[in-house]
């Protein structure tokens, strides 16, 4: 329960991060460089904790309960993965 506040808190937090960024500045001045410098790491960390965590409780892919079987899983599996290609550069 504490968990899962925990995290749409998180949720709350980087959409509002989001809306608040300004993609008509450059990325290296003022709430931009903050936001991709500051935030962004750390929200990933937390989603990628996330992730192996219910990975971990629930299983990956294979048992009916599992991680990836359901729906919501997989957009948070499409965030993780793709905030850590944007921390990797690839």
């Amino acid at each position: 329960f504490l968990f899962d506040k925990f995290i749409l808190s998180l949720i709350i937090f980087n959409s509002l991060c989001l809306a608040s960024y300004d993609y008509r500045s450059e990325s290296d001045s003022g709430f931009n460089w903050i936001s991709d410098n500051v935030f962004d790491p750390i929200l990933t960390c937390f989603f990628t904790l996330e992730f192996v965590l219910k990975v971990i409780a629930f299983g990956f892919v294979l048992d009916e309960t599992s991680y990836l079987r359901d729906a919501w899983n997989w957009l948070d599996f499409i965030v993780v993965v793709t905030g850590i290609l944007q921390m990797t550069n690839a």
